[in-house]
């Protein structure tokens, strides 16, 4: 018989507030897959006689899909992911309050980076791409904290919430 895997005392991960904000490497991988999907567009409506309306019509759906992507690699925002042990809390450099989270879902998990998909009180998914680099030293802890606080019961979660909300003012 075995016992039931429960984050005790001795295996909860610590406290820990991590920065976030948009990524280079991001960045860099959008500007990439625009380029190459611009000279597919490009090759295509070359070979068409004529220049072709779907190749056109391709040309506006990639102009359109690099705007988009463009535009949400601008927004991803800058601000700090806390974790108070009980709680997560969204803090953003252009507002002011904390939102209390649901526990985070790690999407993609690539040891120095991660994607996180975070959900606010309004019911609003928000991406967030998380870099070692931001600051190596609390790498670990975060990388705990999001595998510790998935198993943390809703209500103890928020039981921490003023505490949690005074820590990150």
């Amino acid at each position: 018989m075995g016992l039931p895997l429960m984050p005790g005392p001795a295996h909860r991960a610590p406290a820990v507030r991590y920065p976030f904000a948009p990524s280079r490497q991001v960045a860099c991988a959008l500007l990439a897959l625009s380029v190459v999907g611009a000279a597919v567009d490009l090759a295509w409506w070359l070979q068409q006689p004529g220049g072709g309306v779907r190749a056109g019509a391709a040309l506006l759906l990639w102009g359109a899909c690099s705007v988009a992507a463009a535009s949400w690699w601008h927004g991803a925002g800058h601000g700090m992911l806390a974790w108070d042990g009980g709680q997560w809390l969204l803090a953003q450099t252009a507002s002011g309050e904390p939102l209390v989270l649901a526990p985070p879902r790690v999407c993609l998990d690539l040891q120095s980076v991660m994607l996180v998909l975070v959900r606010v009180p309004s019911g609003r998914s928000r991406w967030l791409w998380l870099e070692r680099r931001a600051d190596p030293p609390r790498w670990m802890d975060l990388r705990r904290a999001l595998v510790a606080g998935a198993r943390i019961p809703a209500a103890a979660a928020s039981a921490a919430t003023d505490t949690a909300q005074q820590a990150m003012r």
